[in-house]
């Protein structure tokens, strides 16, 4: 599971804020981060702890957004409502997509919440979304696509390979049986 920025954002400052809040999630949480620039704005990005990649906002909607049923359930409308212009222009730039066998979540308004109105959560706003994941790590982003039973079977995943106890950790015990 990872975390794709499209850049570069409409808007400097996000696109500044955006690139600090990847730096900030990989560094504080080891999640692998990585930037799809589908257009270059502002130049080369100098420090960056993933991969960086450019290519063609319709090479890469045609990717990860085209016919993506995932997606499309995930934010409760098709990538082609939400990710193209008037249904013919993609519009991918500034939003940050949650990738795991492929796009499963995307955020669906660019920038903070303020000026969105109170229709619109703040999870679903770029830096909104960036800034929960920051607080809360792997929780923010699992909490967006895999419902309560997937997320528990992540966390038993996560368990033994965090080596908070010694030993051996058993799974699926049964105790009292004979």
């Amino acid at each position: 599971m990872k975390l794709r920025y499209y850049a570069d954002a409409p808007n400097y400052d996000d696109h500044e804020q955006i690139i600090d809040l990847l730096y900030t999630i990989s560094d504080k949480y080891g999640i692998t981060v990585e930037i799809e620039r589908v257009n270059n704005r502002y130049g080369s990005i100098q420090v960056f702890p993933g991969d960086i990649r450019e290519k063609s906002p319709e090479d890469v909607y045609d990717r990860d957004f085209h016919y993506n049923r995932t997606l499309g359930s995930n934010i409760d409308e098709s990538p082609s409502q939400a990710f193209k212009a008037a249904g013919r222009h993609v519009d991918i730039d500034g939003y940050v997509g949650i990738i795991d066998d492929g796009l499963v979540w995307a955020t669906t308004h660019r920038g903070d919440p303020i000026g969105y109105g109170p229709d619109v959560d703040a999870m679903d706003t770029t830096l909104g979304f960036l800034d929960q994941v920051a607080n809360h790590g792997l929780e923010a982003i699992e909490e967006k696509y895999m419902d309560e039973d997937e997320r528990e079977r992540t966390v038993l995943e996560q368990f033994p390979t965090a080596d908070v106890i010694d030993g051996t950790v058993h799974r699926d015990v049964v105790v009292g049986t004979s």
